[in-house]
């Protein structure tokens, strides 16, 4: 017999079974009990009757609630992971296996995923852990780690662990074991690299075609406000043309006609490091080259400019030099000044050097005594009081005839302008001064 329904289910056996003494007992009597019990047993057994209800594993599971293994699940209470293991191998292990029978690169391998609500009680994913395949080839395998949070909004990687940690922004992506690769870096809200970081980026005649264009070595440098930092590559780019992007491009600001004057040479890019270029205009303020670049044709994007040199266009070319770090040296020196009896007074004079900066110039002085007298000649920056030179208080001093010479490095202003001054003059005192270069810091010690 069956077993009776809800609430109970309970079995009772056939009236049949019962034994009377006295009387004979029939096989019907052990039989169909038996038989009854057997068909019972041998069939699917609700959760009521101590079963599960089903025949198979995953079916019996998901009949008490349990998670299913092949089946999305979702687990209203903490779950925790526990091994009871005293030894020093890893565990508790949680393994996320994407088998895939082409694997490829960029393959996404599982993510773990950090959702919450948003305040219009949307579900809102704020962050999340992920693994992709960079090389799936068999002994050569590289896979990276990516690292993505919800800012503004929009969800996006903001930073890769593969053999370095670098960001998706950064130029060359990933710097190698142990490198950290990231437009900027910060220490408690300040830029770790120094201000004014300025590395390589040296400008030079092209040897093909001197009297335009300057080559630009590979460096890398922070930007004139030291809030981002880009690598620039070397490229060739031409002043006769106004600026375009990429190297053998023209680099001139388009809103400025080439004319003999001097042109400040800026290293540029856009946010994170991208697209870095090099770009000239005869502004020295890096505010105002940034609003001419950003007006020209597809160089709105650029946000960051940076000048690491400058050039004087005499004559109708540039004029050619070497530099070495923050010094730059003409090729020939030039004369700038060569006068006979000056006078005592102080006379300011342009030397040949870039202008609209500050400038250490480096010269060659020259005094010249055609008489037997104790003169002295003092060579000042404007930007020092004008002083009367003495036998105490000089550049150059002699007191005898003949002449003088010797190096030095004066400050300029923003006009290429120093000071000179005798002591006395007269028909046979003469002075003169030779350019041979001078020292700019690019911004590195503003």
């Amino acid at each position: 017999m069956p077993r009776s329904g809800p609430p109970t289910y309970t079995y009772t056996l056939p009236p049949i079974y019962i034994a009377v003494p006295g009387t004979t007992i029939t096989a019907a009597q052990h039989n169909e009990p038996l038989e009854d019990i057997a068909s019972t047993f041998n069939s699917v057994q609700p959760i009521v009757w101590g079963g599960t209800g089903a025949s198979n594993a995953a079916a019996a599971l998901a009949a008490l609630g349990g998670a299913s293994l092949t089946s999305a699940n979702t687990f209203a209470a903490n779950q925790t992971i526990r091994l009871a293991d005293d030894g020093a191998t890893a565990g508790p292990l949680l393994t996320l296996d994407r088998n895939s029978a082409t694997p490829a690169a960029s393959d996404i391998l599982g993510e773990v995923v950090f959702s919450g609500r948003d305040s219009a009680a949307a579900t809102q994913t704020y962050g999340l852990i992920g693994a992709d395949i960079v090389d799936a080839t068999a002994a050569s395998e590289d896979g990276r780690l990516f690292l993505q949070s919800v800012i503004a909004g929009a969800l996006a990687t903001r930073a890769y662990v593969g053999a370095g940690i670098y960001a998706p922004t950064a130029t060359l992506g990933d710097g190698g074991a142990g490198s950290l690769n990231f437009p900027t870096y910060l220490l408690n809200g300040v830029n770790t690299f120094p201000s004014g970081f300025l590395y390589g980026s040296t400008i030079a005649n092209n040897a093909v075609d001197a009297t335009n264009d300057i080559d630009f070595g590979a460096g890398k440098c922070a930007d004139a406000t030291n809030v981002s930092i880009a690598a620039i590559t070397a490229k060739t780019k031409q002043l006769d043309a106004n600026w375009a992007s990429g190297t053998n491009q023209g680099m001139r600001y388009s809103g400025a006609a080439i004319a003999n004057t001097t042109y400040h040479l800026y290293a540029v890019w856009q946010a994170g490091g991208v697209a870095p270029d090099f770009y000239a205009d005869p502004s020295a303020v890096a505010a105002t080259v940034l609003t001419h670049l950003q007006a020209e044709t597809g160089g709105s994007s650029y946000a960051y400019v940076r000048r690491i040199g400058s050039i004087v266009r005499t004559g109708g070319a540039i004029k050619a030099f070497v530099q070495n770090g923050d010094q730059f040296l003409w090729l020939a020196q030039v004369q700038d000044v060569n006068t006979n009896n000056p006078g005592s007074s102080a006379i300011t004079s342009t030397l040949t050097v870039p202008v609209g900066i500050v400038v250490e110039a480096l010269i060659v002085a020259n005094m010249s005594a055609g008489a037997t007298s104790d003169i002295s000649l003092l060579v000042t920056p404007l930007s020092a009081a004008d002083t009367t030179p003495s036998s105490s208080i000089y550049t150059l001093r002699t007191t005898e005839t003949g002449d003088k010479a010797a190096q030095l490095g004066v400050p300029t202003n923003t006009s290429g302008q120093i000071r000179y001054r005798l002591s006395a003059s007269s028909a046979s005192f003469g002075v003169a001064l030779q350019t041979r270069g001078w020292i700019d810091t690019r911004g590195r010690l503003a």
